[in-house]
């Protein structure tokens, strides 16, 4: 691919992205593209939480370094389920 063999990672990075091609784009990124892995990750949280994929979503939240500031938005309705994320985070 040209992009690949041109050295742009972070545009093959977007275009895996871009084709709803994540397993790859985050591969990309672990492979050659370091410094946007938790971009990518954040942004495939993102796309999993409009999916509807709320556990898939935190999960990745928590990869990108970003869950303190949205799995208590995605578990504000369910208090029950937000303390119990809270409980086993063990973030301070």
């Amino acid at each position: 691919m040209l992009l690949k063999n041109c050295g742009r990672f972070d545009l093959l990075n977007k275009l895996h992205q871009c084709l709803g091609e994540w397993d790859k784009a985050v591969q990309v990124a672990k492979d050659h593209d370091r410094v946007r892995l938790r971009t990518t990750q954040h942004l495939r949280a993102k796309y999993l939480e409009k999916a509807g994929d709320v556990d898939g979503a935190l999960k990745l939240y928590k990869e990108a370094d970003t869950h303190r500031i949205h799995a208590p938005r995605l578990l504000a309705d369910d208090p029950i389920k937000l303390k119990a994320y809270v409980d086993k985070a063990n973030d301070p």
